[in-house]
């Protein structure tokens, strides 16, 4: 779901990309397992460093213990990114309740020839 503030809503129309939800263990991911080791790893040391671990009530970073991975393909037919709040894919969108919102996302771009500076992303 997407939306802002705590309004989150449901659809593809306004994003125009494809998604889909990997599986770190799927021999399919195998390609991407090291971006996926990397990400886990800088998630595993911002709790290290601000947390008191995953999952625990103490924890200042509120990370779940869950750990989800989404690739995202932009057609190229004008479509683009739409800043939103991710919701926790297992959580009913319709909730209220902030925790069913990503804390943290990684973003990296797969693009030949990326130009961040007139395209976007740091």
């Amino acid at each position: 779901g997407m939306g802002q503030g705590l309004e989150r809503w449901v659809g593809s129309k306004s994003r125009g990309d494809s998604i889909a939800w990997l599986d770190p263990n799927s021999e399919s991911t195998e390609s991407v397992r090291p971006l996926m080791s990397a990400i886990s790893r800088v998630r595993r040391e911002l709790v290290e460093m601000w947390g008191q671990g995953v999952g625990s009530p103490e924890s200042k970073l509120g990370l779940s213990e869950t750990l989800s991975f989404q690739i995202a393909r932009y057609p190229g037919d004008g479509s683009g990114y739409t800043r939103h709040f991710d919701a926790n894919p297992r959580s009913d969108v319709r909730s209220k309740d902030p925790k069913g919102t990503r804390c943290l996302t990684a973003i990296y771009y797969l693009n030949r020839d990326w130009d961040s500076a007139s395209e976007g992303g740091n």
